[in-house]
């Protein structure tokens, strides 16, 4: 009986793995893999259950230093044992440790780690460097493919002794599903209470202190003579804070919290402008999409975000925290409404290299070196 090939991916959560990495699970499968995944919460479980993975519950904690994740390394090195993995795929940064430990110990033949956003960059609390950057620089020793999804990390990276090979392979995004066309918008705007001639603003982001919404409620309550409508659409722990800043300024009507939305292409469509002002990213995967739909876009000058834009060409890069700066992007782009078709267009132009499939054809050579004998 002929033995079933298999591959594992680790990450903390399942939401991660299904977020990021289904193409590359059916990729696998295609070559006649059997796919695992080692990873906690169950709501996004069903997603890679649908199709054909296999999944292992495995709680992880972020914190590095919780006991707890030995256990969690102890019982993978059980599991690896047994299912005799050919490659071992890490994803998050804790799954990323806790998984290349248990690999290691496992002999693993071949050890992939995805670096979504380093914890420590440019700008980043001293702690991170003192905590994350030995920890990595030491287990990249046996990992045998880094990657790493933007510029300022690949050039860390490449101080890393790897086995084989650091590589910038980028996060990815479906350009077609994005890439809407509907001329008469004003039905799906009149939905949401907004005319056509309002400047709508779109903020896709989860509602927690790194994604600093703030900065954009304070804009755009600065910018109180244009007729802005601003969409904010997530979930998060932050949003009663959130809520209860837009109601001291009484921005009610100017800003609607939209909750978890699936419409996320019709969304992007009806909008003017898509902004994101976190403090910390690896590579947003919603200014991808962004991009992807033509939209001009208003990201703070930061790692990952900064990939993304041509100051003024196809959006415009603000310093983090400063509300004058924002609002005055804004109201330049209002001013310059004219511009935002040309300026889409140069996002779009952007966009196509990020596309899932080009994107998977990088990470299939990343996996055929590693399963080359």
């Amino acid at each position: 009986m002929k033995v079933k090939k298999k591959i594992a991916f680790v990450a903390t959560l399942y939401k991660h793995l299904a977020d990021f990495s289904i193409p590359h699970m059916q990729l696998l499968q295609s070559w006649g893999y059997e796919v695992h995944v080692y990873a906690f919460e169950e709501r996004r479980r069903i997603d890679l259950e649908k199709i054909g993975v296999v999944c292992h519950d495995l709680e992880i904690k972020r914190n590095p230093m919780k006991v707890s994740n030995i256990k969690a390394i102890l019982s993978l090195i059980k599991s690896f044992k047994e299912e005799k993995f050919e490659l071992v795929h890490c994803h998050t940064p804790m799954g990323g440790v806790v998984g290349r430990i248990a690999a290691f110990f496992s002999n693993v033949s071949t050890v992939i780690y995805t670096a979504h956003g380093f914890h420590f960059y440019k700008g980043a609390p001293i702690k991170n460097w003192i905590i994350y950057y030995p920890i990595e620089r030491f287990l990249a020793k046996i990992t045998d493919f880094l990657i790493v999804v933007n510029q300022q990390d690949f050039l860390v990276a490449h101080s890393f002794n790897v086995r084989k090979e650091s590589v910038l392979i980028s996060e990815h995004t479906d350009t077609k599903k994005f890439n809407i066309i509907v001329d008469d918008k004003s039905l799906e705007r009149s939905r949401l209470g907004i005319s056509n001639d309002d400047f709508v603003i779109i903020c896709v982001a989860e509602f927690i202190k790194r994604k600093n919404h703030v900065q954009l409620i304070r804009a755009i309550n600065k910018c109180s003579t244009l007729p802005v409508k601003c969409l904010l659409v997530g979930e998060g722990e932050e949003k009663d804070k959130l809520v209860q800043e837009v109601v001291s300024l009484k921005l009610e009507e100017k800003i609607k919290f939209l909750g978890f939305r699936r419409d996320i292409p019709e969304l992007l469509n009806i909008s003017d402008v898509s902004v994101l002002l976190s403090y910390q990213e690896g590579l947003p995967v919603c200014i991808l999409e962004s991009i992807s739909a033509s939209k001009p876009i208003i990201v703070t000058d930061i790692r990952g975000s900064q990939d993304l834009v041509n100051n003024y060409i196809n959006g415009i890069k603000v310093p983090i925290d400063d509300i004058v700066a924002t609002e005055k992007a804004i109201q330049y782009l209002y001013d310059n409404r004219a511009n935002l078709t040309l300026m889409g267009m140069e996002s779009r132009k952007l966009s196509l290299q990020y596309d899932t499939q080009r994107i998977i054809n990088e990470t299939s050579q990343i996996y055929q070196k590693g399963l080359s004998k």
